[in-house]
């Protein structure tokens, strides 16, 4: 598979990092599944787009300059009536432009809940020494919390993708316990797979990706990324993040 020609011009955009929703547009050129959700500049899309997808949703602030959303609470759950969209709009932009006054705002992401999913984290960093490292863990809180995580140098195969999952302390949570179903296995390998190749095709613009988290479904439903970054060579990663 050769680099797709959008994602090139989405690297080629201003900036030390893409919001989350031009990372996703990255994420669907190479198939990775990602939530149904729209970017937003006005309360009245925002209704739209919460009609179209169905209550209840997730909104979020979107803009390249902040990398962290959740630390300056630019991230609402459970959002259950109309009244409530509305609110959360104009709530997101006052916070972004209250506790991230640097940032250029893109507007506001409507997305789609995903619920009964095990949350994994997958990312690429492209170590100076050692090229593009592909990891995977558990993801959301736990990510930073347990540390269990698995790291694979270079393009990742099938095989490795598997052998790093069973690698992992939280396998069996993947694998079904306690009546739990079995996740998605398969679906989450293939996504390893494609991060790593976005990565690996990338290396020369691309200094990270992170999805985090990767809902996995249980079997057969296959996976979808709930949120994403990309962040480019060249930033200062101890700069603004909101």
């Amino acid at each position: 598979m050769e680099q797709p020609a959008a994602v090139g011009a989405l690297l080629m955009e201003g900036g030390a990092a893409l919001n989350e929703y031009a990372a996703k547009r990255c994420l669907r050129e190479y198939d990775i599944p990602v939530t149904r959700e729209y970017l937003v500049r006005s309360s009245q899309e925002a209704l739209e787009a919460a009609r179209t997808l169905g209550l209840p949703v997730v909104m979020k602030i979107q803009s390249a300059d902040i990398l962290h959303k959740s630390e300056i609470g630019g991230v609402m759950l459970d959002i259950r009536t109309e009244a409530q969209v509305v609110e959360a709009y104009d709530m997101l932009l006052e916070r972004a432009r209250t506790r991230a006054a640097h940032a250029r705002l893109d507007g506001v992401l409507v997305q789609e809940v995903v619920e009964g999913a095990v949350e994994m984290i997958v990312g690429m960093v492209d170590d100076p020494v050692f090229g593009p490292v592909l990891t995977v863990g558990l993801g959301g809180i736990h990510t930073e919390v347990l540390r269990d995580v698995a790291s694979h140098v270079g393009l990742v195969a099938e095989a490795d993708a598997r052998r790093m999952l069973a690698s992992l302390k939280a396998y069996p949570i993947l694998t079904g316990v306690r009546g739990r179903a079995r996740a998605d296995i398969d679906a989450l390998v293939d996504v390893m797979q494609k991060v790593s190749l976005l990565g690996m095709q990338c290396s020369d613009a691309i200094a990270e990706i992170e999805i985090n988290p990767l809902a996995v479904l249980s079997e057969g439903r296959g996976v979808r990324a709930l949120d994403a970054l990309i962040t480019k060579h060249g930033m200062d990663q101890d700069g603004p993040a909101g």
